[in-house]
């Protein structure tokens, strides 16, 4: 089974798994998402290292206890002879090939990284939900012209998911240049193939339902359904 396969079967599968939950449940998303929160000890852990990395990004530049610009310790590091300074107590992560110190980089540094991983993260959103949302409109309500139109996307949605991530990002990143707006875009793009397959398989799970059906009998517009 190739990595797209893969990739896809997954996605659809998860899509599948969350429509059942949720017409199973009657509870909303939120309150479905906390009690399964609560119930996983591996997601009550990565809760918390997230939290604790958030905190860390936000007040973290005010307890960096040098520049992380200044080469202060620049006479000490020898790159070319393999020298270099590791933790110590003046600097607890030791320092890096030009002189600075790594401690005070990662506490400023965490703001950036935290930026560039939401960023992203909502680019992928917002494309993948549009995306996902036109292929699942057109795949339940859009007859045959519409399946045509979902084939079509569903394709080019598989065709980036059978790129290594990676790959996909990097290629992204060099044709647009290097900046970190650069940065998040690459990343974001990579995740719009996946918000995309799931919600048009959230779509295709919840087109046949009755309150769907009820809807189209009563002649109410395909826009308000979807």
């Amino acid at each position: 089974m190739s990595l797209a396969t893969t990739k896809t079967s997954k996605i659809d599968r998860l899509a599948e798994l969350t429509a059942k939950t949720e017409t199973s449940s009657g509870a909303s998303l939120w309150r479905e998402a906390f009690r399964r929160l609560r119930s996983s000890k591996m997601a009550i852990i990565g809760a918390v290292v997230i939290a604790v990395f958030v905190v860390v990004a936000i007040v973290g530049p005010w307890f960096a206890p040098h520049t992380p610009t200044a080469q202060t310790w620049r006479g000490e590091v020898f790159p070319n002879q393999g020298k270099f300074i590791g933790a110590r107590g003046e600097n607890w992560f030791g320092l890096d090939h030009l002189g600075r110190d790594m401690f005070s980089r990662m506490l400023v540094g965490a703001r950036q990284t935290l930026l560039v991983g939401v960023v992203s993260m909502l680019i992928g959103l917002v494309l993948g939900a549009l995306v996902g949302t036109l292929s699942g409109a057109a795949a339940t309500l859009g007859g045959r012209a519409g399946r045509r139109l979902d084939d079509a996307i569903m394709r080019v949605t598989d065709l980036m998911l059978a790129l290594p991530s990676l790959l996909l990002a990097v290629s992204v990143a060099a044709v647009m240049g290097q900046s970190l707006t650069t940065v998040m875009i690459a990343v974001g793009v990579v995740q719009i193939p996946i918000f995309a397959r799931l919600l048009r398989g959230s779509m295709l799970a919840q087109g046949g339902k009755d309150y769907v059906l009820a809807a189209r009998s009563l002649g109410i517009r395909k826009r308000r359904i979807v």
